[in-house]
């Protein structure tokens, strides 16, 4: 019996909220304030399988997504594991996967530099990383000509 009881009660409780509370009332519990963008920045190294992997297969996809939406703002830094010193007058950077790694580090924050929009940067960066990544960083020049050409 009490169960029924509780059953009605519920009923006439959700009855009251569909039809008779104020429509204003409604509103307020289905509206909120605009949340603040998510701000995705990514440190990541040019001649890397993983960050490759995750460019490719994650950041780009996801991005072409939201873009529109204003949830998401996305940051490139190719800079990842290089460490840096500073020797007889001069700035000295060693990346994880070579010197080859670094040129394309120095190529990347180049791209970022003259193309300030983030779905530019992605689009000319997956190029490069798909081009620049299957040639093993050979060739950098050759890299970006082709990817300019496309």
């Amino acid at each position: 019996m009490a169960y029924l009881l509780h059953l009605a009660l519920v009923a006439a409780v959700c009855t009251f909220l569909v039809f008779a509370a104020p429509r204003d009332l409604a509103i307020t519990w289905y509206t909120q304030e605009a949340a603040q963008p998510v701000n995705f920045t990514l440190y990541y190294e040019s001649l890397c399988p993983g960050c490759h992997d995750l460019i490719l297969q994650e950041v780009v996809p996801v991005w072409n997504k939201v873009k529109e939406t204003g949830l998401m703002t996305v940051t490139l830094l190719p800079y990842g594991n290089a460490k840096e010193s500073f020797e007889g007058g001069k700035w000295k950077f060693e990346c994880q996967h070579g010197p080859k790694e670094c040129e394309g580090n120095v190529l990347e924050v180049c791209i970022n530099h003259y193309y300030p929009e983030i779905t530019k940067q992605l689009e000319i960066i997956s190029c490069v990383e798909k081009d620049f990544y299957a040639t093993e960083g050979q060739d950098w020049q050759a890299t970006l000509k082709r990817v300019i050409l496309l």
